[in-house]
């Protein structure tokens, strides 16, 4: 069906009416082959979009997954182990140099805290066995040490060990 439209106008002091008449056809062929495209290529577009984005932010991922799997194998007795560190100065490059120097500094604190343990054992030890000493030399059956003569040694191993004890805390 024709569009018809009619206007007047006036020219040389004369009314006259004029009439247009236009075929609607092709451009309502034109919107309907648009829509029905737009239909179904759409929907594709939008999926392989879809795909595009989850194959690109995987992709993109992969070394936090890599990261996140060295990083959960690392235990309290092997924190020498590192994360692997990708190629390119990204953020995921700093988040891996950053997570080993994390675990160097754990590290470090743990052979800190070992040493320390060690020295206090070993500085806790010397006053302990003067201790068991001058208890069993009293107690000793026909010992020729008495308490009277232990007490002493009993005393300044006793506050020996205070002090060791007051400056570990």
């Amino acid at each position: 069906a024709p569009l018809i439209a009619a206007r007047g106008v006036e020219a040389g002091g004369q009314r006259y009416t004029v009439v247009v008449a236009i075929n609607q056809g092709p451009e309502r062929d034109a919107v309907t082959t648009f829509g029905k495209a737009m239909l179904v290529g759409g929907p594709l577009v939008l999926a392989g979009t879809a795909v595009a984005a989850w194959l690109l932010v995987g992709r993109t991922l992969r070394p936090v997954e890599q990261i996140r799997r060295d990083a959960e194998v690392i235990t309290t007795g092997h924190l020498d182990a590192r994360v692997s560190v990708p190629g390119g100065d990204d953020e995921i490059t700093r988040l891996a140099l950053t997570m080993n120097d994390m675990l160097g500094r754990l590290e470090a604190g743990q052979q800190a805290q070992r040493r320390f343990v060690a020295d206090a054992s070993h500085e806790l030890r010397s006053p302990l066995a003067s201790l068991s000493m001058a208890v069993e030399l009293a107690d000793s059956p026909g010992g020729d040490v008495t308490w009277d003569e232990v007490a002493p040694v009993v005393g300044r191993e006793t506050e020996r060990l205070r002090q060791l004890v007051d400056d570990l805390l």
